[in-house]
């Protein structure tokens, strides 16, 4: 397709309810614990094709969890086992996981394996309709200086779409690299990442993709593409780190016709999860982070994850909105502090 171009260890998983009205950073939302397992020490990767397709992946990848509806179970993996690490979903029923050289989806109960060249090292994966999903990623180069301070080589970037019977390779511009993926509808999926002349975003209306061009950051440097949101068809966000910028963070917003530079509100290493709250605003975060943050507009507000001092905290590593809702899913683990600087971790989801 054409490019146009346009200015474990044994523990619990539980998921938490965080309510989505506006509130003062000083104040915590209400939380619920809807899921709790022993079977993992942390939840890294969740996502919801429905509120009927709610999915979730515990450390170290050999755990699934899926709630139809009526509560969280854990499903099993196909025969031979598995080590799963992202997953995506969309509708009722196509979810896929990435794998060792694989990608593995579930659909009618049943688990398929999609082999891939041992080469390729995926960065994201998006599902998209009945049976389609995106993937991102790049074709891995050998270290050719024995020397391990030498600069490592950089790979072939890809960028491959399965329409439920046949892959296609779409061509990227020359250098750049795809970070991040993102569905708004079926028929609109925006890329994020980075290229030899800044940040990239690519927006697929269904037939073709469009290359967006971010201006540089204000404070200059590189930035390193971590997330993209598309909140609505006049909505994109798109949120990096940046070592120059005085938070550690950079984003920039797309109207539809121009960017404009979003100022991050705290120190932070980036914002690697971002997704839209379904309400004009978008959910921000980071892996180990023990609070999330909220975007609307020029207003951000952030949300303390639950915890007691002294004894245990909740930490962040991935969320999913629940489409249609209000609902954001918030995978992670709780941190249980005993005596003698001893730690017990145990998965955690969290839902409002």
């Amino acid at each position: 397709m054409g490019l146009v171009k346009s200015a474990g260890t044994a523990g619990a998983v539980c998921v938490l309810a965080l309510t989505l009205a506006a509130a003062p950073a000083s104040a915590d939302p209400a939380w619920t614990t809807v899921f709790e397992t022993r079977s993992t020490d942390r939840v890294t990767s969740v996502a919801a094709g429905s509120a009927a397709n709610q999915w979730a992946v515990g450390r170290p990848g050999d755990r699934a969890f899926r709630n139809t509806g009526g509560g969280w179970r854990e499903v099993a993996l196909p025969s031979g086992g598995a080590r799963l690490g992202k997953v995506t979903a969309s509708r009722d029923d196509n979810t896929w996981f990435t794998g060792a050289n694989e990608l593995l989806r579930y659909s009618a109960g049943s688990w398929r394996r999609h082999p891939l060249p041992s080469d390729l090292e995926v960065r994201d994966i998006e599902a998209t309709g009945r049976d389609g999903v995106w993937v991102a990623g790049e074709h891995s180069v050998p270290p050719r200086d024995p020397d391990p301070e030498a600069p490592e080589p950089e790979g072939t970037p890809f960028l491959r779409h399965f329409d439920g019977a046949r892959w296609t390779e779409h061509p990227l511009p020359s250098g750049v690299t795809v970070a991040d993926l993102a569905r708004r509808t079926d028929g609109e999926v925006w890329a994020a990442g980075a290229g030899e002349q800044g940040t990239v975003a690519l927006r697929w209306n269904g037939s073709s993709w469009t290359v967006h061009r971010p201006p540089a950051p204000s404070v200059g440097g590189e930035t390193e593409v971590q997330s993209v949101a598309p909140v609505n068809s006049g909505d994109v966000r798109v949120f990096g780190r940046n070592h120059r910028a005085p938070t550690g963070a950079v984003g920039f917003r797309f109207d539809g016709t121009s960017w404009t530079e979003i100022t991050a509100p705290v120190t932070t290493s980036g914002f690697h999860d971002s997704t839209s709250d379904g309400a004009g605003g978008v959910w921000l975060g980071d892996p180990w982070a023990t609070s999330i943050w909220r975007h609307t507009g020029g207003d951000w507000k952030r949300y303390t994850l639950p915890w007691k001092s002294g004894q245990w905290q909740t930490e962040m590593f991935a969320f999913a909105r629940v489409p249609g809702t209000s609902r954001l899913l918030v995978g992670g683990h709780l941190d249980r502090s005993g005596e003698g600087g001893t730690h017990t971790y145990s998965g955690v989801i969290l839902e409002n």
